[in-house]
């Protein structure tokens, strides 16, 4: 049951805590992450998406299971042998970023956990997770805010790996990778111009149409067939 999970993961981190990467990866392997998915998986039932089970297994993700991954989040950095497991948990964490039932507090450790992911990975990691997030800014919700916030201290964190200089041993950015961008950068725009003025969505977009524009060199330019490709 998640409440009997959630006394056992609290317990862990207020007593024994966690000695090492390899005992890390493999509780989130073993443990955490099949939570995670199955948080995911609740969402996409038909009934049950307001159940108890649901309700308290986002209860214990957002009191225990996410507060412990951020305050061991130093593990992420340096896991090249956990890359897979990495992906995997960037992806389904981002999934639960839009299940609609979270609280606003759970949506914001969830926020919190992807950024603390996200600053200990290459930025070469998230591409997938940059074709994801070109489709879901394309319209834009409530539950967009997520994605702006992460995307916003990306590519304030990584702007040089996106510029022509390179960011040191994260190399340079692929030509995917900079196209990427700026369809972001288009598809946020439009989406902002189709949009009726909402002050909150606008003060949160800006600052990523900022950051996204700031990363790509001054002189970039990218073919309008590109954007044919999504």
């Amino acid at each position: 049951l998640p409440s009997h999970k959630q006394s056992i993961v609290l317990f862990l981190e207020r007593v024994y805590g966690i000695e090492s990467q390899e005992a890390f990866f493999r509780i989130l392997e073993e443990g955490f992450l099949p939570d995670l998915r199955a948080a995911t998986m609740f969402e996409n039932a038909e009934s049950g998406s307001e159940s108890e089970m649901s309700l308290a297994l986002n209860r214990y993700l957002g009191n225990a299971l996410l507060p412990l991954m951020i305050k061991y989040h130093h593990y992420f950095a340096n896991a090249d042998n956990w890359s897979n497991l990495l992906d995997a948990t960037l992806h389904t964490v981002y999934r639960l970023s839009k299940v609609k039932i979270l609280t606003k507090g759970q949506r914001e450790n969830v926020s919190d956990f992807l950024v603390s992911l996200t600053k200990e990975m290459p930025p070469s990691m998230l591409l997938r997770l940059l074709r994801k997030l070109c489709v879901d800014v394309s319209t834009i919700s409530e539950y967009t805010t997520v994605a702006f916030r992460l995307l916003t201290l990306h590519y304030e964190r990584c702007a040089r790996y996106y510029g022509l200089g390179g960011q040191g041993s994260y190399g340079t950015a692929s030509e995917e990778e900079r196209r990427l961008t700026m369809m972001l950068f288009s598809n946020i725009f439009d989406s902002l111009a189709r949009r009726e003025y909402d002050p909150d969505l606008f003060e949160q977009a800006l600052p990523c149409l900022t950051a996204i524009a700031c990363a790509l060199p001054s002189d970039y330019t990218m073919n309008t067939n590109s954007f044919d490709e999504l």
